[in-house]
């Protein structure tokens, strides 16, 4: 669980000096606050707002949103809240139970009625200069299913249980009169259950899911709120959008009976995190996960157990978004580590244990050299790439900086660096002329056909094809070790292994 440190005092320390003039806010500027957020957010609210001395009471409140792409409504109707003003801050206060109910409009009407339950800080107000605060601490939260109303069900023939509960969450919140914004977010755990049992048809579920250590930070000096050209202009001079996440550890099992047939999955993943950035035109993009373990039982499909697990999924990317003369950089990479599965799955196609079981991995680090003439933020982008997507730009030069293949005891390894010469299209039939060398180099290949001839997965006839096929792009070069090295000279000459082939 992340520190409590991480506190609304935190969020201050430098952007308020102790001269900053604190005014003293009221409950109406929060309920109108409230209402512009859930516009902004595609949705309405409604609600009775009457003011009791220094409570605003808001009662009878309904929630309103659209399903996008749909003909359906989700229509959110519970009893309220209070906001109460209290020594120049303005202080959420809610029952420490009420019932919500949540119902899907459309051409099957779809009603839950849910028990919520709270304890804790449910929320203060309060405002420096032009810039609104607002902070939450709250102990633990609970969401329960009282009553489910849907076609075709019958709560005397089926029951559907659920509960999502949280703990400890805390949020810290700015919103800058500016239409900038900062955030940090943390939560102990979430946890989700839910159960499906209906007798007559012989089905008995059961899912849960946990996610624990959730740390959201964020920091956004755009005001998204303004016109297309507004945000541009403001990302293109600097502006721009953090935010970073991690997790500690996350799990979700489903296990059950369908028509006799028993049935179990499970998924569990160690510490992850993610980052967003975009700053002076730029975005980049990168996430991790380490420690994945899967487990499947479904022997009405496969009669065996599949486990498996991976160490580590990693991905990150860099591109550029505002048009410049200049050549601007691409960036993609992304790791695939250490997979494998169980000795169940192997003794499936092998047995006797033949092959090598060791983890697979995989790395590709892409770079490319690009020339931006039009920007990716504008917003009429969807229409412009369909009338003609050469208008954004060029490819000036593509690398690659690594590549590497480990599976079965072979390793390959590549490497590669290519401009293009945009004005010539004619060397190459209209695709921009590219000059330059890639190589890979394979090593264990020999090895692995013949742990594929013992584990009888490959006969020796079959074998003769592939060596001669590999001979036209490879060359030995040590024991075991083959090696193609390809070069595009200026000239339009295609080399494979210092042999002209165009």
């Amino acid at each position: 669980m992340f520190q409590r440190s991480i506190s609304y005092t935190a969020l201050l320390v430098g952007l308020f000096d102790a001269s900053a003039a604190v005014a003293d806010l009221t409950a109406d500027r929060v309920w109108a606050q409230t209402i512009d957020m859930i516009e902004e957010a595609g949705g309405s609210i409604t609600a009775l707002a009457t003011r009791d001395g220094d409570n605003l009471n808001i009662s009878n409140v309904r929630f309103t949103f659209d399903i996008p792409d749909t003909d359906e409504t989700v229509i959110v109707s519970m009893d309220g809240w209070s906001l109460l003003e209290k020594g120049g801050k303005v202080h959420v206060e809610q029952p420490d139970y009420q019932e919500i109910v949540v119902k899907v409009a459309g051409q099957d009407d779809v009603t839950a009625r849910l028990g919520y339950s709270v304890r804790g800080d449910m929320g203060v107000y309060s405002e420096v200069e032009d810039t609104l605060i607002q902070t939450w601490d709250i102990a633990r939260a609970e969401v329960k299913l009282i009553e489910l109303i849907a076609p075709d069900y019958d709560p005397a023939e089926a029951t559907v249980e659920f509960v999502l509960s949280m703990n400890d969450a805390i949020s810290n919140m700015m919103y800058m009169g500016n239409g900038h914004q900062q955030s940090v977010q943390s939560l102990g755990e979430m946890a989700f259950d839910m159960t499906i049992v209906t007798p007559a048809e012989d089905i008995d579920l059961s899912a849960s899911a946990r996610m624990r250590g959730l740390m959201n930070e964020g920091f956004q000096t755009v005001n998204f709120k303004g016109t297309p050209d507004e945000i541009l202009a403001e990302l293109t001079a600097g502006g721009g959008l953090r935010a970073n996440s991690a997790l500690d550890g996350m799990e979700f099992k489903m296990e059950g009976n369908v028509e006799g047939e028993v049935f179990n999955v499970s998924f569990a993943a160690d510490k992850a995190s993610s980052n967003v950035n975009i700053d002076n035109g730029n975005a980049s993009v990168s996430a991790d996960i380490n420690d994945i373990a899967f487990n499947a039982f479904v022997p009405a499909e496969i009669p065996l157990p599949l486990s498996g697990g991976i160490e580590k999924i990693a991905y990150d990317i860099d591109i550029p978004l505002a048009a410049a003369p200049e050549v601007q950089q691409v960036h993609i990479g992304m790791e695939y580590l250490g997979l494998g599965i169980s000795d169940t799955i192997w003794a499936m196609f092998d047995p006797t244990g033949q092959l090598d079981r060791a983890p697979i991995d995989l790395i590709v680090d892409l770079s490319a050299g690009v020339r931006l003439d039009r920007d990716l933020i504008d917003p009429n982008i969807e229409e412009l790439m369909e009338q003609d997507p050469t208008q954004f730009g060029s490819i000036e030069s593509l690398g690659l900086n690594e590549l590497l293949v480990s599976a079965l005891g072979a390793v390959a390894i590549g490497s590669g660096d290519f401009t293009f010469d945009m004005n010539d299209l004619q060397t190459f039939d209209g695709i921009p002329r590219p000059e330059g060398e890639a190589s890979i180099v394979v090593s264990g290949l020999n090895s692995v056909f013949d742990q594929l001839i013992e584990a009888g997965l490959l006969q020796p006839d079959q074998l003769m094809p592939i060596r001669m096929g590999l001979g036209m792009g490879f060359v030995a070069t040590g024991e075991d070790e083959l090696t193609s090295e390809v070069e595009v000279r200026s000239n339009g000459g295609v080399y494979v292994n210092g042999q002209r082939m165009r």
